[in-house]
């Protein structure tokens, strides 16, 4: 009966593994003004991502519910190339949007820059392989999948 229960632990467990390492929980967040056109579904899309990944996320309308705060950035105050980028402040992630480089036909999409900045407040660092979500700069992906 041991083997039984110790090998259904292993299936199981084999079954929800999660490639980043990262312990399961809810992350609530939430945009702080009206985003632009798309950044809602581009959010959920980003979230569905970390979903796939043992991360639930949920965006939320009150602010004192969010662990994560989303901006988006009109009057972008760094490097025109930099399209994201995640500070922590007052026990919270902030992610900040370059509103006006991702509205560029070029860009790496919306989701995908959301994605890898959810990953920086979820504890991960940048890496070498150009097809990873947490490569330094959009690399070769052109959406999540």
């Amino acid at each position: 009966m041991r083997a039984l229960v110790a090998a259904l632990f292993l299936v199981v467990g084999c079954a929800h593994h999660n490639v980043y390492n990262l312990p399961p929980r809810t992350t609530r967040v939430m945009f702080s003004d009206a985003p632009p056109a798309g950044y809602h579904q581009a959010l959920a899309e980003a979230m569905a991502w970390w979903g796939k990944h043992g991360q639930t996320m949920a965006e939320v309308d009150g602010d004192s519910d969010a662990f994560i705060v989303v901006r988006g950035e009109a009057d972008w105050k760094y490097s025109d190339d930099v399209l994201g980028l995640t500070i922590h402040a007052n026990g919270r992630g902030v992610i900040f949007l370059n509103e006006y480089a991702l509205a560029q036909p070029d860009s790496c999409p919306v989701a995908t820059v959301i994605a890898h900045e959810l990953g920086h407040i979820l504890g991960q660092e940048h890496v070498n392989d150009p097809d990873d979500l947490m490569y330094y700069s959009c690399g070769k992906r052109s959406h999540l999948d």
